[in-house]
Parts: C-alpha cells; structure tokens; sequence
C-alpha cells in the first residue's frame, strides 16, 4: 500500500473514530434534534419536519466517512442515535416511527447527503412515500419516488 493511501486510511479513520468517541461521551438526549414535528405539505403528508441542532449538523456532516474506511458500524450507531432522538422529540406520533422502512431510509438519505448541506435548514421525510433502495433514493434527492403515494 502507498504512503498516500495510508494516509487517508488514517485520516478517514481518525473522522470516523473523532465522531464515535464525541457520541459516545458527550451525547445527551436531545443533543442531536432541535425540534421533530409533523406538518401536512401536499400528497405526501404527514410530513416529519426534523431540525438539527448544531451539534446534529457537525455529527451528520461527518456522516458517511467511517463507511468509506470500511467501518459500517460507526454510521449504524450514529444514525441509530440520531434516530432514537427523533423519536423523542416528535411530539404526537400520527405515523409511528417504529417498523417505517421508508421513513428510516428517508432519513439516512437527508443525514448522509442533506446533513453536508449548511443551507438546508430542514429534513422533511414524508410518511407516504414507498421504501426504496439507496441508489433510488439518493438519484431522487431522498423523496423517492416524486409522482408515487404509498397505499
């Protein structure tokens, strides 16, 4: 292996190591979501409305980089943290976050392509959207598919 590789091997492990430990220590409830509600914004709706804190946002923008080094488990247990703080602080669960497939890969999506986005204030992942695949999802800006309603 070259030196170059080595060294981004390192640094990628040292990104995806830095937000491990930072979770793992630091992460209360509630640290990571600022406020989760649901709104009625069209066909798709209900619509979670979810906004980051700042501590969500440096968390997400760093999401995805363990996955690169090979480390699968460090964006499992963050997504997962992130997720169960979702559900704490979505008020009145109209659709239940427990067992929604499309509601789940909707938010990977937004934390692994949204979350690098400063100007997107906002995750809006909608109930009534069908499961995809990654690839479905991510070519469609994670609102998968734009012109289908789930039944």
């Amino acid at each position: 292996m070259n030196k170059a590789r080595v060294k981004l091997w390192g640094l990628l492990f040292a990104l995806a190591g830095g937000a491990l430990l930072l979770n793992a220590l630091c992460i209360q409830p509630g640290a990571l979501i600022a406020s989760a509600k649901w709104n009625n914004f069209g066909n798709y709706s209900p619509t979670l409305t979810i906004t980051p804190t700042a501590l969500g946002r440096f968390l997400a923008a760093e999401e995805g980089l363990a996955s690169l080094a090979g480390f699968h488990a460090v964006d499992d247990y963050i997504a997962g943290t992130f997720w169960t703080d979702i559900g704490r602080a979505t008020p009145v669960k109209q659709v239940s976050l427990e067992g929604s497939k499309s509601l789940y890969q909707q938010f990977v999506c937004h934390l692994y392509l949204a979350g690098k986005n400063p100007l997107q204030r906002t995750w809006n992942i909608d109930a009534n959207r069908v499961a995809a695949n990654e690839f479905d999802q991510v070519t469609n800006l994670c609102n998968y598919p734009k012109y289908m309603v789930a039944r």
